[in-house]
């Protein structure tokens, strides 16, 4: 697979991989493949922050009973967070556990830690796959379809698009969906195939790329230096 990656700006793309007459169509395949690099990042993120959580706690906390005695009475914060994570996680099975403040030893531990699982790295590289996800949708006005099949496949973005509402029984979007069903069934699915995995994955490692010269670059302008190689 094609990657575009410079070190200024340092920022992997997706290149076109499904070749339609319609260029709306060849969107939403685009965008399907991003939004599913997208959803892996944030499922490998969300695993790589239980198992620093299990080992460590959330940074900057700890179980107090890792603590010493006389530090049993910090004050505990974010303890239904945590607890509340731990459960969906399946980790949580007895009472809920008390956390108390880390020390800085205990808060440069949980960092290297995650800078060598790559956590952090993860989240971020999740950030800049949702970004690309939402270029695709800033993308599709001014797109135009060239067929009902195009039509089907802005459709289908407006509906499957992440989107702050309050209800999504309120008018338009049960009607949007009805009209969406209709061409459907007048019209038939598109043929749209579900991306390989290894092409899902080579795109993780992209972006997680991506994050880490974004990082160096940052590093680098902090530093007041030009980044090296």
């Amino acid at each position: 697979m094609d990657r575009q990656r410079n070190m200024e700006p340092a920022v992997f793309t997706l290149k076109h991989t499904y070749l339609s007459p319609d260029p709306a169509v060849a969107l939403l395949s685009d965008w399907k493949r991003a939004q599913r690099v997208s959803l892996v990042l944030c499922r490998l993120q969300q695993r790589l922050e239980t198992r620093i959580i299990r080992a460590l706690g959330f940074r900057g906390q700890v179980p107090v009973e890792q603590c010493p005695q006389n530090e049993k009475a910090h004050k505990l914060n974010k303890q239904r967070e945590v607890d509340e994570l731990l459960h969906k996680e399946g980790s949580n099975k007895d009472a809920p556990t008390k956390w108390a403040i880390q020390t800085d030893e205990q808060i440069a531990q949980w960092d290297a830690m995650d800078e060598e699982i790559g956590y952090s790295l993860t989240r971020e590289a999740e950030i800049i796959a949702t970004t690309e996800v939402l270029k695709f949708q800033d993308t599709l006005p001014a797109t135009t379809a060239q067929s009902f099949a195009g039509i089907i496949a802005k459709l289908e973005i407006i509906m499957g698009a992440d989107r702050d509402i309050g209800d999504p029984t309120d008018f338009p979007w049960p009607h949007i969906a009805s009209v969406l069903r209709d061409l459907k069934t007048i019209i038939g699915s598109l043929p749209i195939e579900r991306h390989d995995r290894a092409i899902i994955r080579a795109d993780a490692v992209g972006y997680r790329a991506t994050a880490s010269n974004q990082r160096k670059k940052a590093g680098a302008e902090r530093e007041g230096s030009p980044l090296g190689e």
